[in-house]
């Protein structure tokens, strides 16, 4: 739970966030059929009663956005299905393996 509060911080800058464990998926991301990455994720929730600040490092600049605004193929692999998961298990702890056709993003 600490590792997970302390990404939350370092990649939004939020902090004190009650977070819950949800689930975890595999997700296997495919270029052209063939295997490209497999990893675990931990899906964890968490509610924001504050303005959400916006946050840049090193590593990229972090944005409050609404997905629909943006195609699948800028998202995350398996990004949907993720949010799909935690629509259909409000209160269930939930696994599941997915594998995901990407085209070519980096």
């Amino acid at each position: 739970m600490q590792a997970a509060k302390r990404e939350l911080q370092e990649k939004t800058g939020l902090e004190g966030i009650s977070l819950t464990l949800r689930g975890h998926v595999y997700i296997e991301a495919l270029m052209n059929g063939e295997h490209v990455t497999k990893a675990l994720y931990h899906i964890f929730s968490g509610s924001l009663q504050a303005a959400t600040p916006v946050t840049a490092s090193r590593r990229g600049e972090c944005l409050w956005a609404n997905y629909r605004n943006y195609p699948a193929s800028e998202m995350m692999p398996g990004y949907l299905h993720v949010k799909a998961l935690l629509k259909e298990h409000p209160s269930a702890m939930f696994f599941a393996e997915l594998s995901e056709e990407i085209d070519g993003r980096e």
